[in-house]
């Protein structure tokens, strides 16, 4: 099972269990409704009020 971190107010960080690179950003609006997006570490880098 993942394991959720708190991260932004937007959302959550979740890391891939076997592999540290499978790293999904979750928004408030994906976790209710059961959807993960995935990004590059580069992209979690950026500011999360982005769009």
């Amino acid at each position: 099972m993942m394991k959720f971190t708190p991260t932004w107010e937007s959302g959550f960080i979740i890391k891939g269990k076997d592999d540290e690179r499978n790293i999904y950003f979750v928004s408030k609006v994906n976790a209710t409704s059961g959807r993960f997006r995935k990004v590059g570490l580069d992209q979690i880098k950026l500011d999360p009020n982005q769009n």
